[in-house]
């Protein structure tokens, strides 16, 4: 797993490089600032202070880690940390529970352990939801939503032309599945029904709708370099594994499907938005074909 890890870092970086020509590891940072935004495989800590269920300080989290248990949901360094690194940032990207107005203007880390891309998503074993969706990948009405960060810089700066040169990343809709759509197989607390109301692809579509309009928000603020990662092999995942084993397979196949139609909505949204929006470049990285052993659908 780790070699499969440390191919998708590379993969992404060779991505970035050739699609953000800045993007070029050196001394000093390549682009003014770094915002990421996902679920638990970006989080740094948000969660920590959220009356949720849904953290990741206390040990073995951070094991590998030279801060320890931070809130990151890994034993070290989250993709988007390496991601940081390699665009020359010396020091972490700040979560936004941390975060101070100096500190912003550099960048913010949103994600948050849970996350859907869907308001629905992330109800699941949460004490209360109503703090949780004020960290989530939505865009509230009343200000609690994603891009408040961004929108938060505004107010400190004048000047805020620099955000279309910075570099966003993107990384949700697995809980959307997992702890939505797939909650079923695991779950008996009936909490969603959306696998009996939809079918995989107009689930898929749902999210991408949703998706977008969120995409679209981000770039009426300024986001213009957008890299968004595609889901990866959910049947995979440790908790899956852990609470579901499939006959002895070391993944569960049933996610297959629905990982691939996700993944190429995705990206026919990523090709409409570049024609769209010819300012701006949209990057899709495949994380499923990339971790795959063998050659993936895409």
């Amino acid at each position: 797993m780790g070699s499969h890890f440390g191919l998708l870092i590379y993969f992404t970086c060779l991505i970035m490089v050739l699609h953000f020509p800045n993007f070029v590891v050196s001394g000093k940072p390549q682009v003014p600032c770094y915002f990421i935004f996902g679920d638990s495989l970006f989080d740094t800590g948000n969660n920590n202070q959220l009356d949720t269920k849904w953290k990741a300080n206390y040990p073995p989290y951070g094991i590998d880690f030279p801060k320890g248990h931070t809130g990151r949901f890994t034993n070290g360094r989250t993709a988007a940390d390496i991601i940081g690194q390699n665009l020359g940032f010396d020091e972490f990207i700040p979560t936004y529970a941390t975060a101070t107005d100096d500190q912003i203007s550099k960048g913010v880390n949103y994600a948050s352990g849970g996350a859907g891309i869907l308001d629905r998503t992330g109800i699941h074993n949460v004490i209360t939801i109503c703090h949780y969706i004020g960290y989530r990948l939505s865009y509230q009405a009343r200000g609690l939503g994603v891009w408040s960060p961004i929108s938060r810089i505004s107010r400190i700066r004048k000047n805020t032309t620099f955000l279309k040169e910075c570099i966003y990343v993107v990384n949700i809709g697995m809980n959307d599945y997992i702890h939505n759509y797939f909650s079923w197989i695991w779950s008996t607390g009936g909490t969603y029904n959306s696998s009996l109301l939809y079918s995989t692809q107009n689930y898929a579509t749902i999210l991408i709708i949703q998706y977008y309009r969120q995409l679209k928000a981000l770039y009426n603020l300024g986001g213009r370099k957008v890299a968004l990662f595609g889901l990866g092999q959910l049947g995979c995942t440790p908790f899956i594994v852990k609470n579901w084993g499939y006959k002895g397979k070391p993944c569960a196949d049933i996610f297959s499907d629905a990982e691939y139609t996700f993944n190429y909505r995705l990206k026919t949204l990523v090709d409409g938005l570049n024609k769209l929006k010819p300012d701006a470049r949209f990057t899709f990285i495949n994380a499923t074909s990339i971790l795959q052993k063998k050659e993936g659908k895409l």
